[in-house]
């Protein structure tokens, strides 16, 4: 069954308003490039939902939400310069 194509816009769209958000606040940094920023993100997410999909996590005793959870302060960090 395929994603149907209007939700991953969507989804992207929110991540890419909030990446917009965050430089105008100058959490990150006011040379970042908006769109550029919001794939770095969206290709986080995707790896940790593709690695979770293949069972990959399982064969460790992982869980999805945990590392996400656990990760994101990392990798926001990291694009905001800190």
């Amino acid at each position: 069954m395929a994603f149907p194509a209007h939700l991953s816009y969507e989804s992207i769209s929110i991540l890419y308003n909030e990446v917009r958000q965050g430089i105008k606040n100058g959490f990150l940094g006011p040379g970042s490039e908006p769109w550029e920023m919001t794939f770095a993100l969206w290709a986080v997410i995707e790896g940790l939902i593709f690695i979770h999909k293949r069972g990959y996590l399982d064969m460790y005793g992982l869980k999805l939400r945990q590392i996400f959870e656990r990760q994101l302060p990392l990798v926001v960090k990291g694009i905001s310069g800190g």
